[in-house]
């Protein structure tokens, strides 16, 4: 039986049997040496977190938290349970309430099992895009309606890419951007959802993953990898005017601020993740960034399980 509880007092603890149950309410890892507005989560241990008002709390346990997702009004958030040899995506409303479960990727026969990853929602709340290998030897691009429904697999196996990570759904809608593998190397694609067009957006001599949309959908921002270094730079959609804007080192998941002015990333600088913000500049040609700071000193996070951010 599922329990409701409600947060921040208590904690939630989600297990496919569909116990829940209370957990102690961890304090905040060290002074936020910035306050990012909206609400942010995070990845920890396994775990989620919030980043709001200036405080860092706890708010699942479990250990099986994954890469969440806010929906566009902020109202819910879907994300991944990852258990030892399959993985499901699931939503739930903002506080915590009411989690159903999407995909079901678990089989009775061991080696059926898939996995299903990045959850990503369409601008209008209707539908969710992800990656899974129900079909196919690696993740490819899937896309199903927000109650899990009509479940169906957009870009093709052979289609031109070994395997796909990290979508993001564009605000006009029309679009997704993501990850494509050829081989061993990535790059930023966008994949036009009425044609079925895959179209490159970014070269980089290193590769490039990560990518997340402008609210204006106007720009990408992505991470770079050059001479086994990684950046963060901005792009235009159409893959002009490409400039770096933060210089912290070994980061990953860019995430735009709701009103589009900043970016938050995850850097290893200080040896291991913690939450970073940088100021965008993007009326003029190439992007610029500035004022670039550490928000968090002992978080510690999840790089793969990346950053949701809402009002």
């Amino acid at each position: 039986m599922i329990r409701r509880l409600s947060l921040p007092l208590c904690l939630l603890v989600l297990v496919l049997s569909g116990c829940v149950g209370p957990a102690e309410v961890s304090p905040a890892l060290g002074a936020l040496e910035a306050e990012p507005s909206g609400t942010l989560l995070v990845g920890r241990g396994g775990d989620l977190w919030i980043v709001e008002g200036g405080t860092l709390r706890q708010f699942t346990s479990g250990g099986t938290w994954r890469q969440p997702s806010w929906s566009p009004d902020g109202s819910r958030f879907a994300y991944v349970f990852r258990a030892e040899n399959f993985s499901e995506i699931f939503v739930m409303n903002r506080d915590g309430s009411d989690p159903k479960r999407l995909t079901s990727s678990q089989s009775t026969i061991l080696q059926d099992s898939d996995w299903a990853f990045s959850p990503t929602w369409s601008p209008d709340g209707a539908r969710i895009a992800y990656t899974s290998d129900a079909s196919s030897y690696n993740p490819m691009l899937w896309v199903m309606a927000a109650d899990g429904s009509g479940k169906r697999q957009v870009i093709p196996n052979g289609a031109g890419l070994d395997a796909i990570e990290s979508p993001r759904w564009s605000p006009d809608g029309g679009t997704i951007a993501l990850t494509g593998f050829k081989t061993t190397t990535s790059q930023i694609y966008r994949f036009q959802l009425s044609t079925a067009e895959l179209s490159a957006v970014t070269a980089t001599s290193g590769g490039a993953f990560d990518p997340a949309w402008s609210p204006n959908g106007q720009y990408i921002a992505y991470v770079a990898r050059e001479d086994d270094q990684t950046s963060i730079h901005v792009i235009r959609a159409d893959g002009s005017n490409d400039a770096k804007v933060a210089d912290a080192g070994e980061v990953r998941v860019p995430t735009w601020s709701p009103d589009g002015s900043q970016l938050a990333f995850l850097s290893a600088s200080s040896g291991h993740f913690e939450l970073y913000l940088v100021n965008v500049e993007t009326s003029s040609a190439p992007p610029r960034g500035s004022d670039e700071r550490q928000v968090t000193t002992d978080l510690n996070a999840d790089a793969t399980s990346g950053i949701a951010w809402t009002r």
